[in-house]
């Protein structure tokens, strides 16, 4: 059979808006909002800095509710960009877990080359789900909690999930 391309056969495209991020590299679904709707995360490690403060920090797209047929991700309502040089902010994201304990799933995003405690030690971040949701552009270091490695190469953040209650 002919092969159309994946674009004949999907119902919603949406376009990385800066060349070379790797848009889509991390996923997640949550209702961050509690609207009752999904909302759709996508995370682009090798974004370039908005604002030219960075050298491909990377950037996480939140998108509230619906998506149109065909988007960007300059069209998310929320854009959390990363502050350090190749910290490849947004290669995970989980938003499986209430981790404060409101009700609320929260978005955990990891960055696994984050280099502010150790080389590559890596980080993940959290921003706690509110009913009302952020919006425009936000640094990560806007975060409501996270944590860093101080061990060289140990790329904490490369892989983020929610494990439940441990307690």
């Amino acid at each position: 059979p002919a092969w159309d391309g994946i674009e004949a056969h999907a119902s919603v495209i949406i376009d990385g808006s800066r060349p070379g991020g790797l848009a889509g590299s991390g996923l997640a679904t949550l209702d961050f909002d509690a609207d009752g709707d999904d909302d759709l995360v996508i995370g682009a490690p090798q974004s370039d800095s908005p604002f030219g403060t960075a050298d491909q920090p990377g950037e996480v797209y939140l998108f509230y509710g619906a998506v149109g047929d065909d988007a960007e991700t300059a069209d998310a309502d929320l854009t959390i960009y990363g502050e350090r040089d190749h910290q490849k902010l947004g290669m995970q994201a989980t938003g499986d877990g209430d981790l404060d304990g409101d009700g609320l799933p929260d978005l955990v995003i990891g960055s696994p080359e984050n280099n502010s405690h150790a080389l590559r030690g890596g980080a993940v971040y959290v921003f706690n789900g509110a009913e009302s949701a952020l919006t425009g552009v936000v640094s990560v270091d806007d975060n409501d909690g996270a944590v860093a490695s101080n061990v060289a190469s140990t790329r904490m953040g490369e892989t983020v999930h929610y494990a439940g209650d441990v307690n």
